[in-house]
């Protein structure tokens, strides 16, 4: 039986040497939903989404948006106003799963990727995708369901390892203009 995606939850866990894989999966799997449940149990009460398998979908696409703990929250606000105003996610991770799930691994991901037609594109494909992405950790899910509060909407890599977040695309396109003057002054090195 294939375990879906989303399903387990990442953590240490102890067993001993011998033990059924199935009990450790098994484990995983009530992890995951206990995690869930006790979020959803205490998300903000103005949350816009229906359930909390919509807040694992996109938890997974917070844990592959940013590596770095205090960015989730904010990350979440983003995603949650864009779906707000019925604006599409445009989460480069949803791309690179669809690529993956259709056995084509890319190295970089260009502007032809976001054109590749999957029920994960979220360029091409409004709302969350069908499933999760991965398997989120209790950061992103809880980012989702106690996201930072303000009208942001916009973020783009500042090419140190976090993000430029904005509200409006004007500021947007100034942290892109920067973002690329960095990755060109990387590449001439």
């Amino acid at each position: 039986e294939s375990i879906r995606e989303g399903a387990l939850f990442p953590s240490t866990y102890f067993y001993t040497y011998g033990t059924n894989f199935n009990i450790i999966i098994e484990k995983m799997k009530k992890r995951m939903d206990s995690t869930l449940l006790n979020a959803w149990n205490e998300r903000d009460h103005d949350l816009k989404l229906s359930n909390s398998y919509e807040v694992l979908i996109l938890a997974s696409i917070i844990e592959k948006e940013t590596s770095l703990r205090e960015e989730r929250a904010k990350i979440a606000e983003v995603f949650l106003n864009r779906l707000k105003i019925n604006m599409r996610l445009q989460s480069d991770p949803t791309v690179i799963y669809g690529l993956k799930i259709a056995n084509k691994d890319i190295k970089d991901l260009k502007k032809i990727h976001l054109e590749h037609k999957s029920d994960f594109n979220t360029y091409l494909n409004y709302g969350l995708p069908k499933d999760p992405i991965c398997n989120p950790g209790q950061d992103s899910i809880i980012a989702v369901t106690k996201p930072s509060k303000g009208d942001l909407l916009y973020f783009v890599s500042n090419g140190m390892g976090g993000h430029n977040f904005s509200s409006n695309y004007e500021t947007h396109l100034e942290y892109v203009k920067k973002l690329r003057k960095i990755n060109n002054e990387k590449n001439k090195n």
